[in-house]
């Protein structure tokens, strides 16, 4: 959902934003158990992008932040981060996990074909659920500016050294740009 939709539903002390988009999730036990104990372990809840290595672009990458909070025994978060609707004409997913930050061994990402699949073998909580958004409001071009937006500010913070982390492939000509990860800048 984007900020747009949001900003006559809130009062004065939410500042939305109507080029964000925000997700709002309720966690629970699978046994109705009280997640009061899970809520102090961390929870990996972000959208993802068919295509794009998700480990690099997900919440943490998109300026992304997170509020919760535990309400009888329900664990409800909002996330919000930069708008993926320029990437409407993908497939797209929300990706919830029990780590801080998302796992190669909770997800597996397909190169050849970018998309992105819950590990069948990991053990701990990996959920994945695909969602559409509005395909009008895909733009492919302002999509591929938004991400040579995020590599620039990831080349200024890291300055000009070799980064070391795995590349992106652009689709239209099949070359492949370096980049560098991010941390999560949460606010709670």
């Amino acid at each position: 959902m984007s900020g747009e939709i949001l900003s006559e539903r809130t009062g004065s002390a939410w500042e939305l934003h109507p080029n964000r988009t925000y997700v709002a999730v309720a966690i629970e036990n699978a046994d109705g158990t009280d997640m009061t104990k899970e809520y102090e372990n961390n929870f990996f809840v972000s959208p993802l992008i068919q295509g794009l290595k998700p480990w690099s672009y997900n919440i943490a990458s998109m300026n992304g932040s997170y509020s919760e909070k535990v309400v009888d025994g329900v664990l409800y978060r909002v996330i919000e981060c930069d708008s993926i609707e320029v990437f409407a004409d993908k497939k797209l997913y929300l990706a919830i996990s029990d780590t801080a930050f998302f796992s190669r061994e909770a997800f597996d990402y397909d190169e050849e074909t970018g998309h992105i699949t819950e590990n069948t073998a990991y053990e701990g909580t990996n959920v994945l659920f695909e969602f559409e958004l509005d395909e009008s409001k895909a733009d492919p071009v302002k999509a591929e500016e938004y991400l040579k937006q995020l590599e620039e500010e990831w080349s200024s913070d890291n300055g000009d050294e070799d980064l070391g982390v795995e590349d992106r492939t652009d689709e239209k000509d099949n070359k492949s740009e370096d980049f560098g990860e991010v941390e999560l800048k949460e606010q709670q």
